[in-house]
């Protein structure tokens, strides 16, 4: 990236690298501490279960192992929420239960907590169990009615019952099977399901090379309900139905959700007399797989309603009452819950493994899903390209292993990063000039331009580039974009714009091209271009609108393979190959020369901060740097095994270095913690493992 920079190294967490200097005359420097890359990896959200939201603003989740979290800004950050956070081992079936003003979170075996001021403070009860064995009841629902009366059902087909608002509970009923949803308006008359259960299901599957098991089902072989007259209950059976979910609106109007394992399809069974009498619907005709019968519901009001295949990307809308659905697409798989505050707003929630999760919003009724957090991105993707613009905003482009391209915004410098959006091309460069207007260049097909923060993009057709180099703005109007076509007739070009990219015109145009590739303007008029393919660079005068030669005096003649060019003024800069080759000019190109180096390795990037502080970033994690205006390149790092793609500074100086790792896609250069160093000529470097 070409703005301004200044960063400064950072050791990493479990490994601390320690450079010396080793004096011709055997005297050893002082070692330079803390002198290597942070691997970052930022917060994560454990697989998520169940979702609540208490208005477009407030919401909090619950997850793998114990762990809840709270969003304030409508899920584009969470934080470690630790009044629900129980810090436990295993798989527990969680979920939020609302009654307004209170809402309650029930599941696992240790509580049951209830707030009644949005989520300030919560009351704890001890969950409930089998007062006649002394294992832990999973509780799978929950449903306090008006007074202090309510029940819980869950494992061992159980049904508890409390008077007293949850401080004490006896059991109701006992059986065999699980019980996942009960209903109860008026306190008489609950209604119950659920679905027998024989043997624990462990379902295992590979994700990004890792074997994930989760502990999703139990083989079901039928379904239960379960119902109370005068406070006897009977259980029924159903050869064929599982029952996974109930949900009224009111004392009469309500709907059971259902798989039919003889075809494997979904309906929904609905009631407008209190459960006296039930009709069914069907969600979808199509057969789904054998595990996917955990069905969710949330209806609105008597019109609009949601239901989700839990572990599935299925999912469903009504409006009209549940007597017919229509499909919804999402873009991920391993749904876990869903929360709509009205038939418009809505999130859900879902896992790629037990160790991260995603949170996707609609704000249309489902018609488009956005994702506003995204937890594991960088030990699921590989980074692409880094930026950040002049107001401190950073952008991240990614690769999944997928193939899918996506693109990352921060707010806070990196601290936390949310999706913004997945572009059709990958996202090689990215260069952002506000906080709406994102440009795009892939290393084929047109660049592109998003004038609505990543949401969508559309392509630059007025910039006819088969092979995007490289673009660069200078302030918020002026810009170029370099490149070359190889179809018909091969020719470089260059575009330019003079309004913040509204409107481009071709500026430059060559038929003996070089495959230009790099660019450099330290202003409007000044700047450089380099290619691939011919051992001469461009300058300009004149902001691009003619161009003069310059002579590289390289051995790749054939091939040169330039990447990357940086003045720090006008006359002293810098190009690097692939070659491992570092070029140097004093007289603004006029003349230039290899420069030496302590490595040699394929050069992708290089930056300065200002006329003495620079760094040039390796191709597989080598890092150099200089203190005296690129005289003597001193190396930071010989390798991260990491190949590294971009770097790009923040305006309070914390740098980022971005990593084709699918282990360590992002490293953080943090200001303030790398020493000055002085008088350093001609020494030998080692670096070793420091164990303390």
């Amino acid at each position: 990236m070409k703005n301004p920079i200044y960063g400064l190294l950072r050791s990493l967490p479990y490994v601390v690298c320690f450079v010396l200097f080793q004096f011709s005359n055997g005297q050893v420097s002082e070692p330079l501490h803390n002198h290597s890359l942070e691997a970052y990896t930022p917060p994560s959200l454990k697989a998520p279960f169940d979702v609540c939201f208490l208005n477009q603003s407030t919401g909090f989740l619950v997850g793998d192992n114990g762990s809840a979290y709270q969003t304030q800004d409508g899920g584009l950050n969470w934080s470690e929420y630790q009044p629900l956070w129980l810090g436990d081992s295993g798989f527990r079936y969680r979920r939020f239960y609302k009654r307004s003003p209170t809402h309650w979170l029930v599941g696992g075996t240790s509580l049951v907590q209830s707030t009644q001021d949005g989520g300030s403070t919560w009351q704890s009860f001890l969950s409930p169990q089998d007062p006649f064995n002394p294992e832990n009841i999973d509780i799978h629902n929950f449903d306090m009615v008006e007074g202090l009366t309510g029940y819980a059902v869950g494992g061992h087909a159980m049904i508890l019952k409390t008077q007293d608002g949850g401080i004490h509970w006896q059991k109701e009923s006992q059986g065999k099977g699980i019980l996942s949803g009960i209903e109860s308006f008026n306190g008489e008359n609950p209604i119950a399901v659920g679905y027998s259960a024989s043997t624990e299901r462990i379902i295992s599957y590979y994700q990004f090379g890792r074997l994930i098991n989760v502990h999703m089902a139990y083989d079901t072989s039928y379904g239960l309900w379960a119902d109370s007259v005068n406070g006897d209950w009977s259980i029924s059976t159903s050869s064929t139905y599982l029952l996974s979910d109930l949900n009224f609106i009111n004392s009469t109007t309500g709907w059971a959700a259902g798989t039919d394992k003889g075809s494997n399809t979904h309906f929904v069974l609905k009631t407008i007399n209190g459960g006296e009498n039930w009709s069914r619907y069907p969600v979808d005709n199509s057969t789904t797989d054998n595990d996917a019968f955990d069905m969710k519901l949330q209806f609105l009001d008597s019109t609009y309603g949601y239901a989700i295949i839990k572990h599935t990307n299925l999912m469903y809308k009504t409006v009209n009452g549940g007597i017919s659905w229509t499909s919804l697409s999402l873009p991920e798989n391993y749904l876990t819950n869903m929360y709509f505050i009205d038939k418009d707003n809505g999130w859900v929630v879902g896992y790629y493994n037990v160790s991260n999760g995603y949170v996707l919003k609609t704000e249309d009724g489902g018609s488009s899903w956005n994702f506003v957090y995204r937890s594991g991105i960088y030990h699921s993707s590989l980074a692409e390209s880094i930026i950040f613009n002049s107001q401190g905003i950073g952008y991240l482009g990614t690769i999944d292993a997928k193939g899918i391209y996506a693109v990352y915004q921060t707010l806070d410098s990196g601290t936390t990063w949310h999706y913004m959006g997945s572009p059709s091309k990958n996202p090689h460069q990215l260069v952002s000039l506000s906080v709406d207007t994102l440009f795009l260049l892939s290393e084929e097909g047109l660049p592109q331009v998003s004038v609505n923060n990543g949401n969508t993009w559309s392509d630059l057709s007025s910039c006819q580039i088969e092979y995007p180099g490289d673009m660069q703005f200078y302030g918020s109007l002026t810009g170029w974009i370099c490149g070359y076509y190889n179809l018909s007739t091969p020719r470089d070009l260059l575009y330019k714009t003079m309004d913040g990219g509204t409107h481009w015109f071709l500026a430059y145009e060559s038929s003996s091209p070089r495959k230009l590739t790099a660019l450099f303007f330290r202003d409007s008029k000044q700047g450089w271009m380099a290619g691939s393919a011919d051992t001469t660079i461009l300058s300009t005068q004149d902001g691009g609108l003619s161009w003069n030669s310059q002579y590289i005096p390289t051995v790749n003649i054939g091939n040169p393979d330039y990447r990357d060019i940086c003045f720090t003024d006008s006359e002293n800069g810098w190009v690097v190959d692939g070659y491992g080759n570092i070029f140097r000019t004093q007289n603004g190109g006029n003349t230039w020369g290899l420069q030496s180096s302590p490595i040699t390795a394929a050069w992708r990037k290089i930056c300065f901060q200002d006329s003495t502080t620079g760094w040039i970033l390796g191709e597989q994690g080598q890092i150099l740097f200089t203190q005296d205006g690129g005289n003597l390149w001193y190396l930071a790092s010989t390798s991260f095994n990491s190949t590294f793609k971009d770097i790009a500074f923040g305006p309070e100086g914390t740098g980022w270095i971005a990593s084709e790792s699918s282990e360590y896609p992002l490293y953080r250069l943090v200001p303030g913690e790398f020493p000055q160093v002085t008088g350093l000529k001609n020494k030998d470097w080692e670096v070793y493992e420091d164990n303390e």
